[in-house]
This record gives structure tokens, C-alpha cells and sequence, in this order.
């Protein structure tokens, strides 16, 4: 049932999915939101409300004092996640629209050069990232089936699903801050180039001063595209995690238990199961550290550039007022990781 109301969504996406981008107009986006809602909403409802009786009347392997209430509140969890989080997915299509269009704008900015060499660093981190989570997922579906045997099927909607789509939402997360870090590098390093041509004087002012304005046009544009991301992903990536360190923290339990209670039927595959949960939820949270650790500080990297080009044109107040511009968004943006609204950089 949940499989056919999916695709009916993905069906009627692919419909008006050329509208969609046509139009980016309110009344359009927000019929959209509402069918997605609807649909999404009552099926995932109705099967995890069928699935979750089925999980509670099963007979689960391994149990202790302590499993029922674990496995209620787990369970209840990833439904209210999973809902909250398709729900607010379809509320943020005008944020995502957004993100397309500001990475058309910055590809028409780049260079040809410039784009293959950062897309074709980003698409070996895809390949690396993804086949780690793949493996992980196939791992875990198996070991499920061996371990858990018939109650597999009846724990996958609220059990595997909301990690299996929140784990790849938080590594878009963080191939979209990897992205952002490239570009970022390659404009402070032009700034660089720029930078000693200022120092050495070996080109016109006029045609260096405009290469500048090139560079903070693009810089603007990514400063633009960084917070419209940040805003998209941040809120949802605070949610995921605080989830995920709840399965964290039941899974260590799970996995220690069969050695501090006397369990009956124990198998090694539980123990393997539990070892690759963990794998699986801690895996997606260290992408995102180290990728947006990455983002914030290469960010600052321009900071050192613009004082030396000031210094030397102390008298320009052309470039002055340029390099106070530039030196401004970087200080907002930076600012903007104190707030765990807007930019996970403490997570």
C-alpha cells in the first residue's frame, strides 16, 4: 500500500515536474505541497499504525526488563520523524527550487575548467559515500532477516525506514557543503592571484578592479547559496540527529545486552546486527561534521587576502569599499554558525 502511494507522488511529480520549475509561483508550489502532504501523511500513517501493532504482538528475541519501553518509544519516534520530516520536505519545495536555480546562476559564473575540476572532486565523494551507505543498508537488511527472521517484515516501516531516508538526507547535507567548500577554495584562491597582482602592480588597476568584481559577484552568489542551503537543511539535520542519538543510544544497549542478561536463541548474528546499526547512524553524522568543519573553515580563508589587498590601497576608495563588502559577508556568514537554526557547524 505505502509502496503504491509513493509511487503514485514520484508519478505525479514526474507530471508537472517541468511546471514545477517553470513556475515557481505560490499557488503552484503550494497545490503540490498539499497533494504530497495528503498523500504521504495518510499512507504512512495507516502503515505504520498496522505495522506497529504487528511489532508490538511479535515476539521480539532479544528482551529484558528494559526492552518494551525502548521499543515503544523507538518505534513511536520514527514515525513521528519520518511524518515530520516528509511533511516538512514538502513545505520547503520553494527553498529547494531555490538552491536549482542559484546553482545554475554560479555554474553560468565558472569557468568550464573550474567546473569540471570541482564536480569531478565532488562525484568521487559520491561514489566513496554512497557505496558505504549502500553496503551498510544491503548489510543490515540481511543481517535483519537472519537475526530477526519473520519480524523483519514487520518492523522495516518503523523501524528502517525513517533512518534509511533520514541517513541520505543528511549525506546530500554534506555533499552539498563538500560542493560549497570547492567553490569557496577556488574564489579565495583567485582572490589570491588577485591579490599579487595588486602587490606587484603588474596589471592595470581598471582591468584587475573589475576581475575583482567578477570574483565578489560569484563570492556574493555562493554567500547567497550557502544560507539558502543552510536554511533548507539545518533545522531537519537537527531533528534527524537528536533521533539518531536516541537509536544510538538504544542500539549500544541492544548490542550489550545478550552479555549482561541471560538470553535464550542467542545467535552471533544479533550481535553483528547491532554492530552494523551503529555503523549505519554514526556514519551519516561524521559526513556531515567533517564536511561542514570543512565549509566553515575555508570560509574565513579570504579574511588574510582582503587585509593585505586593503593595506596596499590605502588610497583606493574604490577598492576599499569593495573589500569592506566582501569582508561583510564573511563575517555574516561566519556569525551564522552560532545559530544551530541556520548552520550546523557545532553539531
Amino acid at each position: 500500500m505505502i509502496i503504491g502511494r509513493v509511487l503514485e507522488v514520484i508519478l505525479f511529480c514526474h507530471h508537472i515536474g517541468d511546471l514545477t520549475i517553470s513556475y515557481i509561483g505560490e499557488e503552484r508550489i503550494s497545490v503540490l505541497s498539499k497533494y504530497l502532504i495528503k498523500k504521504i501523511k495518510i499512507g504512512t500513517i495507516v502503515e505504520s499504525f498496522q505495522t506497529y501493532k504487528k511489532y508490538l504482538n511479535s515476539e521480539f528475541p532479544v528482551r529484558s526488563d528494559l526492552s518494551p519501553e525502548f521499543l515503544l518509544v523507538k518505534a513511536l519516534l520514527g514515525l513521528i520523524s519520518l511524518i515530520y520530516f516528509w511533511t516538512a520536505i514538502c513545505l520547503k519545495q520553494e527553498s529547494a527550487l531555490r538552491i536549482y536555480h542559484k546553482l545554475i546562476e554560479v555554474d553560468k559564473l565558472t569557468s568550464q575548467d573550474l567546473k569540471h575540476a570541482t564536480y569531478n572532486s565532488l562525484k568521487k565523494i559520491v561514489i566513496i559515500y554512497c557505496s558505504i551507505n549502500l553496503f551498510l543498508w544491503i548489510s543490515i537488511m540481511i543481517s535483519d532477516m537472519l537475526a530477526l527472521d519473520s519480524l523483519f517484515k514487520s518492523t522495516w516501516l518503523i523501524m528502517g525506514l525513517p533512518r534509511f531516508i533520514e541517513s541520505w538526507f543528511m549525506i546530500q547535507y554534506g555533499l552539498m557543503a563538500n560542493l560549497q567548500k570547492n567553490r569557496f577554495k577556488e574564489v579565495n584562491n583567485s582572490f589570491r592571484n588577485l591579490a599579487g597582482n595588486f602587490m606587484v602592480s603588474v596589471l592595470d588597476e581598471k582591468i584587475i578592479l573589475e576581475d575583482f568584481r567578477r570574483f565578489k559577484h560569484l563570492y556574493n552568489q555562493l554567500y547567497e547559496m550557502t544560507i539558502e542551503i543552510s536554511s533548507y537543511f539545518s533545522f531537519l539535520t537537527f531533528i534527524i540527529i537528536t533521533y539518531f542519538c536516541g537509536t544510538i543510544v538504544y542500539t549500544t544497549y541492544y548490542l550489550f545486552s545478550p552479555f549482561i542478561h541471560d538470553i535464550k536463541n542467542y545467535t552471533y548474528f544479533f550481535t553483528i546486527n547491532s554492530t552494523l546499526y551503529l555503523c549505519m547512524e554514526m556514519f551519516p553524522i561524521v559526513v556531515l561534521c567533517v564536511n561542514i568543519s570543512a565549509l566553515t573553515n575555508e570560509i574565513p580563508g579570504i579574511n588574510t587576502v582582503i587585509y593585505n589587498i586593503m593595506d596596499r590601497c590605502m588610497d583606493n576608495t574604490e577598492v576599499l569599499l569593495e573589500m569592506e563588502l566582501v569582508d561583510t559577508m564573511v563575517y555574516k556568514l561566519m556569525n551564522r554558525s552560532v545559530d544551530c537554526n541556520e548552520l550546523l557547524a557545532q553539531v
